[in-house]
């Protein structure tokens, strides 16, 4: 699974070269990501295109993973 996450931030770097800005956060205290996807870029007052939140030790947290790679995937 430690992959999968590492593979998720590099996906989140290739979107920033296709100008969208991805916003990825560790919490090592629960385990967790958290990413925001801005495509075209943050502005002000912008809210998230789409969020996700992943916490590995959670039952669904592979299919969770596979949903942020899919919709990453797509924007690179």
């Amino acid at each position: 699974m430690q992959e999968r996450i590492v593979n998720l931030f590099l996906l989140c770097m290739q979107a920033k070269e296709k100008g969208h800005h991805c916003y990825y956060n560790y919490s090592p205290h629960v385990d967790g990501i958290t990413i925001s996807v801005f495509k075209n870029g943050w502005k002000y007052g912008k809210k998230p295109d789409k969020s996700f939140v992943i916490f590995m030790d959670c039952f669904d947290a592979q299919e969770q993973i596979s949903y942020a790679e899919a919709y990453l995937k797509e924007l690179v």
